[in-house]
């Protein structure tokens, strides 16, 4: 069967839905999380001084990749303590146990409902407007002179619009690739610490993977082609950034896709 046009957006509710009362739910809340391996937590530390602000913008990005390794080590975990095969015996079966386990992750001490809250998004707006500030300051492939001297509010406001819906944007793909990732991995990898270890590196990768493609596509091929077409300024420059937003959005959405389907079969999933 055809998967949904905004297979995201499809999978959002019921993936991120709050634990319910039935027992695996309660158990899953109840249990001890997962923390990083020591060697990717120390990895971690190096590296967050110099990711730091786009982290802040990208903040569902920085919680996903905790959940990821969360999600495929607790699931992991249950492997390594026998449980598995019992639980996957329960009307859900092992995608209900996933499931358990993702609401888990994603509802203790609140975490999802954090990085959704009003404030979480006037600090990502804020920010956003710094990063955009600088860059347009330091980087003529974002905004050009000329542009900044013909319509300045107009550039401001489009490309802050465009940067907030993509924070948006972020939000939803990270945690449903979080999701994922979480739940994939634990079937390649059985052990604990390899699931959560590999959970770590392969959303990092897919992360950076399409966070490169877009900055490279978006901010050196699209105004190289679209500079070989007759159009005004004002509307080429209104076509990169709305063209730049729809790069960013497929390149994860077809990532979501190609997991989704793995797992399905994994995991025995109906595709209806």
């Amino acid at each position: 069967m055809r998967q949904p046009l905004l297979l995201t957006w499809a999978l959002w509710r019921p993936l991120t839905a709050r634990p319910s009362k039935s027992p695996l739910d309660q158990r899953m809340l109840m249990g001890e999380p997962v923390n990083l391996p020591w060697a990717v937590a120390c990895l971690t530390i190096l590296i967050a001084p110099l990711v730091l602000l786009p982290a802040i913008i990208l903040l569902s990005a920085a919680y996903g990749l905790r959940w990821a390794v969360q999600i495929a080590g607790r699931i992991a975990a249950e492997r390594e303590a026998g449980r598995y095969d019992l639980l996957a015996l329960l009307p859900g079966g092992g995608y209900g146990l996933a499931r358990a386990v993702t609401g888990a992750c994603l509802h203790q001490n609140e975490s999802l409902q954090q990085i959704q809250s009003v404030g979480a998004w006037i600090l990502r707006g804020s920010f956003a407007l710094v990063l955009m500030l600088s860059f347009a300051t330091l980087s003529p492939l974002v905004v050009s002179s000329s542009e900044l001297v013909a319509y300045p509010a107009f550039i401001a406001l489009l490309y802050l619009g465009t940067l907030m819906a993509a924070a948006y944007v972020d939000h939803r793909h990270s945690v449903i690739l979080a999701i994922l990732v979480g739940m994939w991995i634990p079937t390649v990898a059985r052990r604990r610490l390899d699931a959560a270890g590999g959970a770590f590196f392969v959303y990092l990768l897919l992360q950076v993977t399409a966070y490169l493609i877009t900055v490279i596509g978006g901010f050196t091929v699209l105004p190289s082609i679209l500079m070989g077409f007759p159009m005004g300024e004002g509307v080429s420059t209104v076509l990169v950034a709305i063209l730049r937003l729809a790069l960013f959005f497929s390149i994860r959405e077809a990532m979501i896709r190609v997991l989704w389907s793995v797992i399905q079969r994994e995991l025995g999933i109906s595709p209806a």
